[in-house]
């Protein structure tokens, strides 16, 4: 029986082989060496001009600027913020106060006791012995 497949693999070896024997070339070893010392070349002197041209230096201006403007608007938030706290805590305790008055003004307890449970003094009285007798019967 005839490999049909064979030819194939020989040609994929046969290639890989070549490609291989390509890389390892001293020529194409001298030749990318000689490029990339020209590219870095290129790159030094690009970056050079770049540093001293008006471009950078008016990039450089314009952030500072900004963040500059952002610490200020941050600042001036953060002032007003401060300013606010105080003012906002003393009107939630007047409320607060407020409502406190006047649920003592309309005659709701503390801790959900009932008038009938509290005698004069304030202290829990004979109310409650007769609520429990009351439920008892």
């Amino acid at each position: 029986m005839l490999n049909t497949i064979q030819p194939f693999v020989n040609l994929a070896n046969a290639n890989l082989q070549a490609t291989s024997h390509f890389f390892q070339a001293p020529e194409l070893n001298e030749l990318s060496k000689s490029n990339t010392d020209r590219f870095n070349k290129v790159a030094e002197d690009s970056f050079m001009q770049l540093t001293e041209s008006d471009a950078l230096r008016q990039l450089s201006r314009e952030m500072i600027q900004n963040y500059s403007r952002f610490t200020n608007e941050c600042m001036q938030s953060y002032f007003a913020l401060m300013t606010q706290v105080p003012n906002s805590l003393a009107n939630q305790v007047q409320d607060f106060s407020r409502q406190i008055e006047k649920g003592v003004s309309s005659g709701i307890r503390p801790l959900g006791r009932s008038s009938e449970n509290v005698n004069a003094e304030g202290e829990e009285g004979e109310g409650k012995g007769k609520a429990k007798s009351a439920r008892a019967a």
